[in-house]
């Protein structure tokens, strides 16, 4: 489960993605830490916590898809978030088309 140490590092990782298809994959690496249940209790704090990490994370994610997009001269581009219905799970996807043939 994130938590703000986890949410620089991953944000560090992020910063070296220098393709959409390393981006594809950083995000599906990431989403399957995001899936894996926390053995910690989570109260309001820590729920607040993990709520700004995702929001940090899901930000630079998003800067980074406009602009390797841009750069890659990609159609079209989407990135999904889907949260869970029991405690705290995310699923994070990035899509996008080529515009290159």
């Amino acid at each position: 489960m994130l938590d703000i140490q986890t949410a620089d590092h991953l944000e560090q990782r992020l910063n070296s993605v220098d393709s959409l298809d390393e981006l594809q994959a950083f995000v599906a690496a990431t989403s399957r830490e995001l899936e894996e249940p926390s053995t910690e209790p989570i109260d309001t704090q820590r729920e607040e916590r993990v709520i700004g990490g995702l929001e940090r994370l899901l930000g630079g994610i998003r800067e980074k898809l406009e602009t390797l997009a841009a750069e890659e001269g990609a159609e079209s581009y989407q990135l999904s978030v889907a949260g869970g219905t029991t405690g705290l799970s995310v699923t994070v996807t990035v899509s996008y088309t080529s515009g290159n043939p």
